[in-house]
């Protein structure tokens, strides 16, 4: 094990003393600790002008007086030969808790660029959620980051919106030149209250907004400039907006009274034909691809379906459902239209999904039966139990395993700070299949780029945290 590797496992070892009462933000401070130590090591590499020797000279110094500081702080004594080993050597130094794979510390760190060697659980229903760890951690955001979606075609392109009145766009560089910094970030700003929702246009070269400050923005994610800025008819705050699949040039948006809007973008107006009354606040929407049906979601534990007709310009109302007696918010809402399993027939396609975040503490998973749509009905598949009360929780679907198992895979934040993954075929008690505890605050969103490689997740302090699937 490296010296730097040993300085990580010091700080694990202390990191009981460290908040006692708050293990998420330790878990963290670890993962940022290993973070800037890599950074630190790549810069040291492509310094020429200072000595190999010299460098670990350096940092056992580092690690002596590091030694010292903590034990003079935590009043914590152990042997020293358990870092350096009785021969001079670094022997196996264990963290305080057991696997990457639970989101949490790994075990032993290996002599290269501090990556861990995490214990992985073993393949659950053919499909292992696990992470090699923290990709990277973003703090731009001052206040809480609401939701986090990656690019619909380009999988290191991220987009934040934030209750701070900005937008970031984050693209990773998997190649950079060394010395270079490994992303870059464009922010969008011209909000000026809390940024609700956004929504990427299917070319990624566009973001729709929308505020509190009643404004529907349409931003260029390359040069971060509002293309065009509209004003609600009603001047209150908007809450939810989407572009429409089959045509971006509509945008879709809910208010604060409960109305629904058609934008056109071209000519920055509302379609006064659009205009759509529901009994709450609108949290939530999102677009069936497949059958170009819109599903919104209230605060008033109610769901609708409807149709937009392009020609009259006008919504047909499908269904209404009234989830709960109780006024229990709905402020998630993803679809999923499944492809069929195997390479079988193609025109057979699995039933629809519905994935729903309430705040009632529950995350639940519908069947929509019924391919009229004037037929169509809600069959409650499963229900997963999350922590969610006062936040606006938002899940999503994990995208590759919709076409090789015969349930679903889902993976929702949570106000205990936890990302959590659910396998809609297992028991209840076995439901959750992972959990990654990196946060210290509740996280407010995760989303999946398209190939599942990397994972975002961002919370109600502002952190946004990408973490590497194996």
């Amino acid at each position: 094990m490296t010296t730097s590797s040993t300085i990580v496992a010091l700080d694990a070892r202390f990191s009981l003393h460290r908040m006692p009462h708050d293990p998420q933000f330790r878990t963290l401070y670890i993962r940022r600790r290993t973070q800037l130590l890599r950074q630190l090591l790549q810069g040291d590499e492509v310094n020429v002008t200072v000595k190999r020797e010299d460098i670990v000279e350096n940092r056992k110094q580092y690690l002596r007086t590091r030694i010292l500081l903590l034990t003079k702080k935590y009043g914590h004594q152990f042997d020293d030969r358990s870092l350096f080993g009785s021969s001079g050597k670094t022997s196996r130094a264990r963290s305080i808790s057991r696997s990457t794979a639970q989101g949490r510390l790994p075990e032993e760190y290996t002599d290269a660029h501090l990556s861990p060697v995490p214990k992985y659980p073993e393949p659950v229903g053919g499909e292992s959620y696990s992470f090699s760890g923290v990709q990277h951690i973003f703090d731009q955001h001052k206040k809480a980051v609401g939701s986090c979606r990656f690019s619909q075609d380009d999988k290191y392109r991220l987009a934040c919106c934030s209750s701070d009145g900005m937008l970031s766009v984050i693209t990773l560089l998997p190649h950079y030149a060394q010395g270079d910094a490994p992303f870059s970030i464009v922010l969008l700003k011209g909000h000026t209250s809390e940024v609700t929702d956004f929504a990427w246009a299917s070319s990624s070269d566009l973001i729709v907004s929308c505020s509190l400050d009643g404004t529907v923005r349409l931003w260029d994610t390359y040069s971060g400039n509002c293309i065009r800025t509209v004003q609600d008819h009603f001047r209150c705050g908007i809450l939810s907006c989407t572009f429409h699949p089959k045509n971006n040039n509509f945008v879709v948006t809910g208010n604060d009274r409960g109305f629904l809007q058609v934008l056109n973008v071209s000519t920055g107006k509302f379609l006064s034909d659009s205009l759509v009354k529901t009994n709450g606040r609108v949290l939530s929407m999102c677009f069936d691809a497949v059958s170009n049906v819109l599903w919104i979601g209230n605060d008033n534990a109610t769901l609708y379906s409807f149709l937009f007709d392009v020609l009259s310009s006008k919504f047909i109302l499908v269904k209404q459902v009234h989830l709960s007696s109780k006024n229990v918010a709905i402020t998630s809402i993803s679809a999923m239209t499944m492809a069929p399993s195997g390479l079988g027939d193609f025109s057979v396609m699995k039933p629809p999904m519905l994935l729903l975040n309430c705040s009632g503490n529950a995350l639940l998973l519908f069947h929509v039966k019924d391919t009229d749509l004037r037929k169509q009905q809600l069959v409650l598949r499963r229900r997963f139990i999350i922590r969610q009360k006062k936040f606006r929780i938002r899940s999503s679907f994990c995208p590759l395993t919709m076409s090789r198992r015969p349930g679903a895979c889902v993976v929702s934040g949570s106000e205990d700070g936890r990302v959590l993954f659910y396998d809609s075929e297992k028991a209840p008690v076995k439901a959750c299949i992972n959990e990654l505890q990196g946060h210290s605050a509740p996280v407010l969103d995760v989303c999946f780029n398209h190939d599942e490689s990397l994972l975002a997740s961002c919370d109600a302090n502002g952190i946004v945290i990408i973490w590497k699937r194996v």
